[in-house]
């Protein structure tokens, strides 16, 4: 890999800021179910992205489901069924 090649693949990246968990913080306020192409910068639509990939790409939200349960397994848990709660609702 050539030093361009890899300043190009930085200069891709984007950062994914979750760390506002607060009452107030939109990645815990409804959000809507058609905006789940890609992820938001503040995981505000992370609901949407994780239920599109559970009914179109199940093995890809499998491993995702998989890898954050290993880090911190009780609270992934408790949000994917809160967000499939509030869709299921409506």
């Amino acid at each position: 890999m050539t030093a361009r090649t890899l300043v190009s693949l930085v200069q891709n990246c984007k950062v994914y800021q979750f760390h506002n968990t607060s009452d107030t913080a939109r990645i815990r306020q409804r959000w809507s179910i058609e905006d789940n192409r890609y992820l938001r910068e503040d995981g505000a639509n992370l609901g949407s992205v994780l239920l599109r990939l559970k009914e179109t790409e199940p093995k890809h939200y499998r491993i995702i489901v998989d890898t954050l349960t290993q880090i911190t397994p009780f609270h992934i848990l408790l949000f994917l069924f809160i967000q499939q709660k509030k869709y299921y609702e409506g």
